[in-house]
């Protein structure tokens, strides 16, 4: 019998997001893009944390082209959630007769990267649809290689029930410092396979290239369309371009709340603690562990009645410890932020990155957050 609550409103444990943020960043994005320039949305990751679905509809109310995922299953649910604008999947899927029958019936546009593939979609598929090709320009991964873009691309664009929809490539972006020219070799030739295209003749109405890594660097690089992601959520590296723009943030807030707040005694029955807890000390528990993401989702400190409080690490698989020694009158119920905004102070996903000494962007931060945490959305 299972022991989870039947309400998810009941459990402690909340990431707020704000909708409205969202839908503002569409705009700010599409400032950044131009005039003209489509607006695709990556949404990886159950939309890098934030919720597949409702942050696509936020998205689309703001006003993107189309949603792009790796995903199958991520593309049906969005169909099945009322989301219409076209949805594009990168190669995420072995294409068969099965993958081709979903294609259709759920009215989305593949991405295809070998000529068998693309004949097997054109054998099951029963009237023309668009398809996308990838072409490799610097990531050595997924993609055509450049050498023999126009031949397959022409190929494609042959086969019966088949439409050339767009061509588009992922350009590899280090960390800063970027070396130089790295991202202007790629995009040069991106565009010189374009050119090839162009002087044979075949129309590609959808070109694209720019992903959020390269957009906080250069407007330069949008062509008709841009696929970003977690730009959309306000989750924007320092630097670039960056200055001009007014991103905000959709995490607002994570937060739990106290389940005991008990004072530790001196007892000499029990063994010396494995972890850094002395009597005298004001402790509190939250129901938050590493299951949850908050291993690498916190940093270090919480906020409890507008007071900074160490967690306790290490951090058990539900539960975290909290030093309450310097909050006298916290108790059972209390607020616990993790990441957000109670009182005076706030802990930005900036300083948590800063004080786990975090490798990876910060984009990583509410993909760490589980699904066992609660979405609340706002706005």
């Amino acid at each position: 019998m299972s022991t989870r609550l039947p309400a998810p409103d009941l459990e402690p444990n909340v990431l707020e997001i704000d909708l409205e943020a969202i839908r503002h960043n569409v705009g700010e994005l599409q400032r950044l893009a131009g005039a003209g320039c489509d607006l695709y949305a990556a949404l990886k990751c159950d939309a890098y944390g934030f919720g597949l679905v409702p942050a696509a509809r936020a998205l689309v109310e703001g006003g993107v082209a189309a949603i792009s995922v790796a995903r199958i299953g991520d593309a049906i649910s969005l169909r099945e959630g009322g989301i219409e604008v076209p949805v594009l999947l990168y190669a995420g899927a072995v294409v068969t007769p099965e993958l081709a029958a979903a294609l259709g019936r759920y009215d989305l546009i593949p991405s295809v990267l070998d000529l068998e593939a693309a004949a097997e979609l054109s054998r099951s598929f029963s009237s023309e649809r668009p398809v996308f090709v990838k072409v490799d320009v610097g990531q050595h991964r997924l993609g055509v290689e450049p050498s023999v873009l126009t031949a397959f691309a022409t190929a494609v664009a042959g086969m019966p029930n088949l439409r050339l929809a767009g061509v588009y490539t992922h350009m590899t972006v280090p960390d800063d410092p970027v070396p130089e020219g790295h991202i202007e070799k790629q995009f040069a030739l991106f565009e010189s396979c374009l050119r090839e295209l162009d002087e044979t003749g075949l129309e590609v109405p959808v070109r694209m290239a720019a992903s959020s890594s390269v957009l906080r660097l250069t407007d330069r690089m949008g062509l008709n369309a841009v696929d970003p992601g977690r730009m959309y959520f306000g989750i924007v590296p320092d630097g670039g371009i960056m200055d001009g723009y007014d991103f905000r943030s959709a995490l607002r807030l994570f937060s739990s709340r106290l389940l005991q707040v008990k004072t530790l005694d001196e007892e000499p029955r029990r063994p010396a603690p494995l972890v850094p807890v002395s009597p005298g000390m004001r402790l509190g528990i939250i129901a938050l562990g590493t299951s949850d993401g908050l291993a690498l989702a916190s940093g270090r400190e919480v906020l409890v009645r507008g007071v900074r409080a160490p967690l306790i690490e290490p951090i058990s698989l539900e539960h975290c410890r909290v030093d309450l020694t310097g909050v006298p009158d916290a108790c059972p119920g209390d607020e616990v932020v993790v990441i957000g905004r109670q009182g005076d102070d706030e802990i930005a996903v900036d300083e948590v990155v800063e004080r786990r000494a975090l490798k990876s962007s910060k984009h990583n931060i509410p993909i760490n957050i589980r699904e066992s945490v609660r979405r609340r959305y706002v706005g």
